[in-house]
């Protein structure tokens, strides 16, 4: 009897926005809703995360931003019971789309490194059919939407790995040395922005995720805060994401957790 033929998976539906512009050579991001919710896009693709941290807070404060391309109320609503990121690039030759998936899906085991390490649910990847170009949607555990540093990480994380991959690691140890040799030899490739970041946040990504639940409130809203909360001198764009968090020097929107997590730090820094 001949063998049956596999079915073909069946690629997840994302409902797009009309408004969404051709994407470059590097990565976008956007939000999707929950399926139940129809999985729609939640904005327009942007380059910058800041974009991914603001919809979130204007989702979750009721209330839109002017840095925000999320208009509450109006455009769907992010899904926050898991991270429902969509990353994007434009249209690519096909030995040049294996490459560069190849190089997003090492980010992603490096995102189950650290979920695996906090104890988290695994995140995957999966190809979204987009007709402006290359779309994958990531699906992970909600622990990365608690806070603006824990999305603006795994954000970080996968554009990186685009930009410098595939990352190559058997475990912190030597994930650590990759990132360090990138910000050493490769920083034109990385850029200036992500050079400074992986050098300042890298060393501070396992201390993040095993004591996220000490760093950060429990209750979503007190995380992603109003205006009348944010540290004077702060912004929350700039200032809200996992670089504003890791850096002693830098200000951060919110004082309390700024001090948590230095203090945390220091701590974890003697055990070593």
């Amino acid at each position: 009897m001949a063998k049956e033929k596999s079915k073909k998976k069946k690629l997840p539906v994302v409902e797009f926005l009309s408004a969404n512009y051709a994407p470059g050579e590097g990565m976008v991001f956007s939000l999707a809703s929950s399926p139940a919710n129809g999985r729609k896009q939640a904005f327009s693709f942007a380059s910058c995360r800041d974009q991914l941290l603001a919809t979130v807070r204007s989702h979750i404060t009721g209330g839109s931003h002017s840095t925000s391309a999320y208009e509450y109320g109006k455009n769907p609503e992010p899904d926050m019971d898991k991270m429902r990121l969509l990353v994007a690039r434009s249209t690519m030759a096909e030995s040049a789309e294996k490459t560069y998936k190849d190089k997003l899906f090492s980010g992603k085991k490096v995102l189950n490194h650290y979920e695996k390490l906090a104890g988290w649910d695994l995140s995957k990847i999966t190809t979204v059919k987009w007709k402006d170009g290359n779309c994958w949607l990531v699906t992970g555990p909600k622990e990365w939407i608690l806070s603006a540093p824990l999305l603006s990480m795994a954000a970080l994380i996968l554009r990186v790995s685009t930009k410098v991959g595939p990352i190559e690691f058997k475990d912190e140890k030597s994930l650590q040395a990759w990132f360090a040799d990138k910000v050493k030899n490769f920083p034109n490739a990385l850029g200036s922005g992500d050079t400074a970041y992986i050098k300042e946040c890298a060393p501070k990504f396992q201390f993040v995720v095993e004591q996220c639940a000490k760093i950060f409130p429990e209750d979503p809203k007190d995380n992603w805060i109003a205006d009348s909360k944010i540290e004077k001198g702060a912004y929350f764009n700039g200032n809200s994401g996992i670089y504003a968090l890791c850096g002693p020097e830098r200000k951060f929107v919110d004082k309390e957790i700024k001090a948590r997590f230095l203090d945390l730090w220091n701590k974890w820094r003697k055990k070593e």
